[in-house]
């Protein structure tokens, strides 16, 4: 996992990926397959989005198909652990990115069940506003950034985002007045 994602970091992508699946390989307990999962796709989600589009379309989307797979066990074994269903959003959106845009139906699928296990976690409803006003849905995207400023009024990106979704979804107005 470790030399996993030091070829990321270091932009050698087909090596990270062939390590990364060679950790996974071996018969682990649930708890350390989550753990190499965890630590290592930060890593991995940073290189595709510094080499999305030299990486061979097909490569990647097979690698993205391979990771959700993985991080799909993550949440079978540990279905409590917000962090799995977290960083199975970033993959799916890493996926509409770079591969299908329906995907981000998945990515919000997810993440509306980050938000039933941690109902207060301000990350999960950002998160959430972020995925859905990319989806293009800022009704929703208004929703979940209110839902994150009341949890926090003082978590400043929630409040640029309410108001950044309130102007796209053409509600100039109650955008202006989160910033007045």
């Amino acid at each position: 996992s470790a030399k996993a994602a030091i070829s990321f970091s270091q932009k050698n992508y087909e090596k990270g990926m062939e390590l990364w699946k060679k950790s996974l390989s071996h018969k682990l307990p649930a708890s350390y397959a989550n753990n190499i999962r965890q630590n290592t796709v930060p890593v991995y989600m940073d290189a595709v989005y510094r080499l999305g589009d030299g990486i061979p379309k097909e490569t990647l989307k097979n690698d993205l198909d391979y990771i959700i797979l993985e991080f799909k066990k993550s949440v079978a074994e540990n279905p409590d652990f917000v962090e799995n269903h977290m960083a199975l959003n970033n993959i799916y959106v890493a996926y509409a990115n770079f591969i299908d845009k329906k995907k981000l139906d998945d990515a919000v699928g997810a993440l509306k069940e980050a938000a039933r296990i941690a109902p207060s976690m301000i990350s999960v409803w950002h998160e959430l506003g972020n995925t859905l006003g990319f989806k293009g849905d800022q009704e929703g995207a208004i929703a979940s950034f209110k839902k994150a400023h009341e949890l926090n009024p003082d978590y400043l990106p929630s409040e640029f985002m309410l108001t950044k979704a309130y102007i796209s979804a053409g509600k100039k107005e109650e955008g202006f007045s989160q910033v007045a």
